[in-house]
């Protein structure tokens, strides 16, 4: 019996598949039916031109309602749509499509709200509001960059064209540098942060000196889509350090979505040295990337 049936499977799947792909087919197009025409998307606009203010965050849920995008475009720059968290906006505009919520503003406390035509905008007061008094990304240029091999440091060029500390040039290993990056994560989504591809040489070290002090240190961590997407890869090891001392690790394995780490700072008067140690034990398809910020200034 069990012979027949294993024989017999892949028939049964076979029938099957066809009958998944036109649920999915009809599903897709339900949703879409419930998306308004482009004009429907105006009162939103109208709404968000009259309350908006500096700082806020503007965002449509889902990302794919692309004629929400188009109605709230002029507030939706880049930065903003390739953020790692929430923490530097006040307040939260969210423009959803029947009664979703993005996970983003989960639990967050509502000052106004608006429903017409299917749609659903929000205004949310963020109680998570904690404005960075540094990041890593927009500071790389004045970073150190190192590979500590069993022969010590060797140094990373820095290219200012580039903005690009090259590390892997002197192994024959061009794709280990520490610089800017727009990378697409596991979920697909656009992340500004800093590529720093490991290599099995030795960690990279990568030391910011100067960085004002704060509170907390909010670290994110990815692989790219196509570097974390074959699951059989060893994880990205990283070591958090703060004036010598360690404060956090983090783990980026394959298959996961933007990790986000924060980290208690020890307090210290003046500016304060960061250094993130980066590693793997296999470096093949290690498409890693991060960002930080110093938040909480005293």
């Amino acid at each position: 019996m069990a012979k027949n049936v294993l024989r017999h499977w892949p028939i049964a799947v076979g029938a099957v598949l066809p009958l998944v792909a036109v649920v999915e087919l009809a599903g897709n197009a339900w949703t879409a039916s419930l998306v308004p025409p482009a004009d429907g998307f105006e009162p939103a606009r109208r709404i968000v031109a009259q309350g908006h203010r500096d700082g806020d965050l503007v965002l449509v849920y889902p990302d794919w309602m692309g004629d929400g995008r188009v109605a709230l475009g002029q507030w939706l720059s880049l930065r903003d749509e390739c953020r790692g968290d929430i923490f530097d906006y006040p307040r939260v505009w969210e423009l959803t499509l029947d009664g979703r919520q993005s996970p983003e503003t989960v639990g967050l406390p509502i000052e106004q709200s608006w429903s017409f035509d299917g749609l659903q905008l929000t205004l949310y007061r963020n109680t998570t509001f904690d404005r960075a008094v540094w990041r890593a990304y927009d500071d790389v240029g004045r970073a150190g960059a190192a590979v500590r091999t069993a022969e010590g440091d060797k140094p990373c060029r820095y290219d200012p064209r580039t903005q690009r500390h090259e590390c892997g040039d002197q192994f024959g290993e061009p794709w280990v540098y520490v610089g800017p990056i727009l990378l697409t994560d596991m979920e697909q989504q656009p992340r500004q942060c800093l590529w720093s591809h490991p290599t099995e040489r030795g960690p990279i070290v990568v030391t910011f000196d100067g960085v004002p002090t704060g509170r907390r240190l909010t670290v994110h961590t990815a692989l790219s889509y196509v570097g974390g997407r074959d699951m059989d890869k060893q994880p990205v090891l990283m070591e958090v350090d703060v004036d010598g001392r360690t404060v956090g690790r983090t783990i980026q394995s394959d298959g996961e979505p933007w990790r986000s780490w924060d980290f208690a700072v020890p307090p210290a008067p003046g500016p304060r040295t960061v250094q993130f140690r980066i590693g793997t034990e296999f470096q093949g398809m290690r498409h890693y990337c991060f960002d930080a910020a110093m938040r909480g200034a005293p």
